[in-house]
């Protein structure tokens, strides 16, 4: 199963912290192909035992693909080749940001993408904002419930 996470940077925080640790128990078991597209190059906060690549690799990336930013979302709603595309909402960025709401909402309504959020509060909001029902509620990037997510 190939399964690509679409990040801004796997440089020292929570989400990239998560991401390597939990695609490494899975990475080289041979079931599992993890990889991680950046969008910025920075030294990794933990050693990867997967592959990590520019995000501009990712267009043509089959299997499943997850993105964990507002960007990367974007980015994957216009790839072709995933047959899941999944987003991660690690962080209500846009609530510190200014944004234009009709892009939001375009992105939180398609139906080409899944919504994980990674608590219910986190999905009460996006559910109040967009209304949009969250698909999964995932914990700290469970690669567990991300597979079984996967699958289906």
């Amino acid at each position: 199963m190939k399964i690509g996470a679409l990040v801004n940077n796997l440089g020292s925080s929570q989400l990239s912290y998560y991401i390597i640790n939990n695609f490494n128990k899975v990475a080289g078991k041979g079931k599992v192909d993890p990889i991680v597209y950046c969008e910025n190059v920075e030294k990794d906060c933990l050693f990867a035992k997967f592959p990590t690549m520019q995000l501009a690799e990712a267009w043509g990336q089959e299997g499943t693909m997850i993105a964990t930013s507002l960007s990367t979302a974007k980015n994957l709603v216009s790839y072709p080749s995933p047959q899941k595309r999944l987003y991660y909402v690690w962080d209500l960025e846009w609530l510190r940001m200014p944004y234009d709401y009709n892009p939001l909402l375009e992105l939180f309504s398609s139906d080409s993408i899944e919504i994980i959020t990674r608590c219910e509060n986190h999905a009460r909001v996006v559910e109040n904002t967009f209304n949009r029902k969250v698909n999964f509620i995932v914990d700290n990037f469970n690669i567990e419930q991300i597979l079984d997510i996967c699958k289906d």
